[in-house]
C-alpha cells in the first residue's frame, strides 16, 4: 500500500488543475488567487486528516468538496458573499451528490476550461501560460522551463492575463464548433507542453511524471472523439505522444537513473501503444498541410519501429530534424540534430553545431555539454569527453541528471 503522502502527491498532480478549472468556472477569475490558496490548503488538510482517519472512500470527491467549502468560506470572510452565485452555494442536497460518480470523469469540465483559457483576447503565449497554470496545474518554474522564459516574466504575464480574463467573466461559456476549431492550435500546443513536462519533468524529485503525460493523452483522446473538432495535426500529435509514452517502462534502470534510448531494453517498449501510434500517424497523413507534430511523430516512429539502435535510419532522422528547424529553430532541435549527425558519422559537423550553441549564450545548458561529451566519446577523444561531461554536471538541475552524468563519467574512466 502506498504511503499517504505519496498518494496525496499523486492526487495533487492529477487533480489540482482540474479543481482549479472547476472552481474558477464557478466563481470567476477574479478569485483565482483565493482558489489557488484554497486548493493548497485542501491538500494540506488531506495530509493531516487522512493520516489520522485513513483514505476516504472517494478521495477525489473529498478534495473537491473541501476545496469548494474553503473557497466559499474565504469569500464570506472577505465580505464577498454577495458575489457568490447562488447556483453554487453548497446545500445538503448537493453534499449528497458529491460522490464518486460526480467527480469520476471531470474531462468535460477540464476540456471546457482548456478551450476557455485559450482565449483570443490574450496573445498566443499568454493563452498558453494561463492554461498551463490554471488547467494543467503547472507552477511558474515549469512554465518558464517549457517556454524558455524567466520565472519573473512568467509571473508578470500571467498576472496581466488574469486581469484580462477577470473582465471577461463569460470566458467559460459554451463555444461553437467553429470557435473550438479556431482555438485548437493553441490547445494542441498546451497539451504538447503538458505531455513533455510529464515525460521529462522539471521537478527535482523525479525523472518523469506519468500521470501528467497520461492526462494529456486523455484530453487529446477526447478531442479526437469529438465530431468535427480534430484535424490531421491532432492525429499527428497523438501519434507522437503514443510513441513516446510506449517507452515509459524502459526509461530508467533499477536504481531510477535515466537510460538513453540506446541503452533501453526494447522488449519493454509497449508494442500495442506503438501500434496505436502508427494508426494515428497514418490518419495524420490525410492532409496536404504539414505541422511540426507530423515531423516529430515521424522521428519518433523511426525510433519506435527500429529493431535496434544500430538499425535506426539516421539519414531519415537527420532529414526530418532539418525540416523541423523550419518550424522550431530551437536549442533542443539543434542539439538533437547534432546527436543524429554524430550517429551518422558526421562528427565534425555535429561538434560545430554544438559549439555554436555554447557560444550563443547557452553556456548553462547541461544537455549541450553532455551532448558534446557524447560526441567526443563516440570519436574516441576520451579526455575531451570527460571534460565536457564535468561541465554538464556543473549545470545539472536535478539529482537524476547528475546521476546520469556520473554514470557516463564512470564508463569513460574504467
Amino acid at each position: 500500500m502506498q504511503p499517504k503522502n505519496e498518494i496525496i502527491g499523486r492526487l495533487f498532480r492529477q487533480q489540482a488543475g482540474k479543481m482549479a478549472s472547476i472552481l474558477i468556472g464557478m466563481f470567476g477569475f477574479q478569485h483565482a488567487e483565493l482558489i489557488e490558496d484554497a486548493i493548497q490548503d485542501t491538500f494540506v488538510a488531506a495530509l493531516k486528516v487522512w493520516g489520522m482517519k485513513g483514505l476516504p472512500e472517494h478521495p477525489e470527491a473529498w478534495l473537491m468538496k473541501v476545496a469548494k467549502h474553503k473557497t466559499i468560506n474565504e469569500l464570506r470572510k472577505k465580505g464577498r458573499h454577495k458575489e457568490l452565485n447562488k447556483e453554487w452555494k453548497i446545500t445538503k442536497e448537493e453534499d449528497v451528490q458529491l460522490n464518486s460518480e460526480s467527480f469520476t470523469d471531470k474531462t468535460l469540465v477540464h476540456i471546457k476550461a482548456l478551450f476557455g483559457c485559450c482565449n483570443p483576447l490574450l496573445s498566443p503565449k499568454s493563452q498558453i501560460m494561463i492554461t498551463l497554470k490554471y488547467v494543467c496545474g503547472f507552477g511558474d518554474k515549469e512554465i518558464a522551463r517549457a517556454l524558455f522564459m524567466e520565472q519573473a516574466a512568467v509571473r508578470k504575464a500571467i498576472y496581466r492575463a488574469k486581469n484580462v480574463l477577470r473582465e471577461h467573466q463569460n470566458f467559460l461559456l459554451e463555444l461553437s464548433t467553429q470557435e473550438l476549431k479556431q482555438r485548437l492550435p493553441i490547445v494542441e500546443k498546451v497539451l504538447y507542453l503538458m505531455f513533455n513536462e510529464g515525460y521529462s519533468t522539471s521537478k527535482s524529485d523525479s525523472v518523469f511524471d506519468a500521470d501528467l503525460s497520461f492526462e494529456a493523452l486523455r484530453l487529446i483522446d477526447w478531442i479526437l472523439e469529438t465530431e468535427n473538432l480534430s484535424d490531421a495535426s491532432t492525429h499527428a500529435l497523438y501519434a507522437l505522444m503514443l510513441f513516446q509514452f510506449s517507452r515509459y517502462e524502459a526509461r530508467c534502470d533499477k536504481n531510477g537513473i535515466p537510460l538513453s534510448i540506446e541503452e533501453q531494453n526494447r522488449e519493454m517498449w509497449n508494442k500495442q501503444v506503438i501500434k496505436k501510434g502508427l494508426f494515428h500517424q497514418k490518419k495524420s497523413r490525410e492532409t496536404e498541410k504539414l505541422s511540426r507534430y507530423h515531423i516529430e511523430s515521424g522521428i519518433a516512429s523511426i525510433h519506435s519501429t527500429a529493431s535496434s539502435y544500430n538499425d535506426t535510419n539516421w539519414d531519415q532522422i537527420i532529414t526530418l530534424y532539418r525540416q523541423l528547424l523550419t518550424f522550431d529553430d530551437s536549442v533542443s532541435v539543434r542539439t538533437n540534430l547534432a546527436i543524429a549527425l554524430c550517429e551518422q558519422g558526421e562528427i565534425e559537423e555535429s561538434l560545430n553545431l554544438l559549439h555554436l550553441l555554447v557560444k550563443s549564450e547557452q553556456k548553462n545548458n547541461s544537455v549541450i555539454y553532455a551532448s558534446i561529451g557524447r560526441v567526443y566519446s563516440k570519436s574516441g577523444e576520451i579526455e575531451k569527453a570527460i571534460s565536457s561531461y564535468n561541465l554538464a554536471k556543473k549545470h545539472c538541475s536535478t539529482r537524476y541528471e547528475r546521476a546520469f552524468i556520473d554514470k557516463k563519467l564512470l564508463e569513460l574512466t574504467y
